[in-house]
């Protein structure tokens, strides 16, 4: 029954876990959108993800009573629609050997039915054993509902035996955990942090490739229309690139000068603290090609601009396109002068 439960069928059974982090797991599954009304005003309506709920309870006990978990069991799977009197019942649990013939025997009687009554009349909480792989991995355990009602007729042996339905929230505590359905994703992605997710709370393959395929998904990004690639379109900028720039292009006054103007065209601001920054990285050996030189001369940069009003994004955007001219007019500097 235990399997049943877990995989779909209806049962007897309700799914619980020992776990608070797996309750939150489940509590936080996405639902679907609901229509939910204002508390003041009932026309202020508003949709969005469902509320989730956990409920709880600090004091089950767990039932050890073997015969008992063994009765509700059975009777679940009797049919109840006719021949339903507790003497034929209690001949089909005897059959099934959920019972005893003696406990059959006593529990026929007018003194001692109440006794049988009561069992299954009450609610368990069963562990079983963890022989399912999900079923551990979840930390379950069940809430096993007895709710069968008893009609009671002048003969014992005549009286009835029907299968009813109840609300089980009586089973809890009267306080609940409440999750709004806006916080559910945030409190989702925090819990994979602590590796509670459907890839380890449901080992089956469907499961791991469900799990792997939303992490991908939430990485990616959108695919851009393919162009294929134009060698001939970027022949000159390559051929630009390998030319050696001057080791004293810092002195080279021609270069000084094409910054500068660059600069001063481009932004309507004192150029002359983006200037110096400029001195100090081209003194650098190598400082075209070492990407540590190039980062914390950005860096300089989108400070400087920051300062100047620019925005986190459009400064570092700046930045980028500085160094990429600096390294231009060198490059540029550097074959004029060896012609």
């Amino acid at each position: 029954m235990t399997k049943y439960q877990h995989y779909g069928m209806c049962t007897r059974l309700l799914g619980l876990t020992t776990n608070p982090l797996v309750a939150l797991y489940f509590a936080c599954e996405e639902y679907g959108d609901v229509y939910y009304k204002g508390i003041e005003d009932e026309e202020d309506v508003k949709i969005q993800e469902a509320n989730g709920v956990i409920f709880f309870n600090r004091k089950y006990s767990v039932s050890t009573n073997e015969i008992n978990i063994k009765i509700i069991s059975s009777l679940s799977q009797i049919d109840l629609s006719n021949d339903n009197t507790l003497e034929s019942i209690l001949r089909k649990l005897t059959e099934r050997q959920a019972i005893s013939k003696e406990l059959e025997e006593r529990w026929k009687s007018k003194e001692q039915f109440e006794e049988f009554i009561n069992i299954i009349q009450n609610n368990y909480i069963v562990i079983p054993p963890y022989n399912n792989e999900r079923l551990s991995r979840q930390c379950g355990m069940f809430l096993l509902a007895g709710c069968f009602n008893f009609v009671y007729t002048e003969s014992i042996s005549e009286s009835s035996i029907e299968k009813g339905y109840k609300d089980l929230r009586e089973e809890f505590d009267r306080k609940f955990f409440y999750i709004p359905g806006e916080k559910k994703k945030t409190i989702l992605e925090e819990l994979d942090t602590y590796n509670i997710n459907e890839a380890t709370l449901f080992p089956e393959l469907e499961h791991q490739l469900s799990y792997i395929k939303k992490k991908k998904n939430a990485k990616s990004k959108a695919s851009s229309e393919f162009i294929k690639f134009d060698f001939n379109d970027i022949k000159q900028k390559i051929i630009k690139t390998d030319i050696e720039i001057s080791d004293n292009i810092i002195k080279d006054e021609s270069f000084k000068g094409a910054v500068i103007i660059d600069l001063s065209e481009k932004y309507h601001f004192d150029i002359q603290k983006i200037w110096g920054f400029v001195e100090e990285w081209v003194s650098i050996i190598d400082w075209n090609r070492k990407e540590s030189v190039i980062s914390r001369f950005k860096v300089e940069i989108q400070r400087v601009l920051l300062e100047n009003g620019f925005d986190k994004e459009h400064a570092k955007n700046e930045s980028e396109y500085i160094s990429d001219k600096i390294i231009k007019i060198a490059s540029e500097v550097s074959e004029r002068s060896e012609k």
